[in-house]
């Protein structure tokens, strides 16, 4: 092997380990997770749209979150995913389509945002379930 090629490889090889190294102490270098409670709600269901709200102490749990509409069967049967959406900035959230009558309930996902010294977990919430 040529002289350059000798000291290249090994170059490259521990540039390679060091940028393994600096991901995986990336999360542990923000080891704080703070858990951030969140509430979901429905506004209203009129019509062919759903409507609601995210809201959070902490104003980075309330964008871009992401909200499922859930219809819960008269009969029983298991609850049953109709629409989801995502939160605008101010926690808004909107799902539109054809939907019968029903009783439904919205959940907002879990999620995390980070900072360079800080983890949000922002927690999974349930709204009430209500007759639309």
């Amino acid at each position: 092997m040529p002289p350059m090629l000798r000291w290249i490889q090994p170059a490259a090889l521990a540039a390679v380990l060091a940028a393994i190294a600096v991901v995986a102490a990336g999360p542990a270098a923000a080891s704080k997770v703070t858990n951030v409670r969140s509430t979901v709600t429905i506004k209203s269901g009129e019509g062919a749209e759903f409507t609601g709200k995210v809201t959070s102490a902490q104003k980075r749990c309330r964008s871009g979150r992401k909200v499922k509409l859930i219809i819960e069967p008269y009969s029983g049967a298991k609850d049953k995913v109709v629409g989801s959406a995502r939160t605008d900035s101010a926690g808004r959230w909107e799902v539109s389509g054809s939907f019968m009558a029903g009783i439904y309930h919205a959940e907002v996902t879990s999620s995390y945002l980070h900072t360079p010294t800080e983890t949000f977990h922002c927690q999974i919430d349930i709204s009430p379930s209500g007759r639309f």
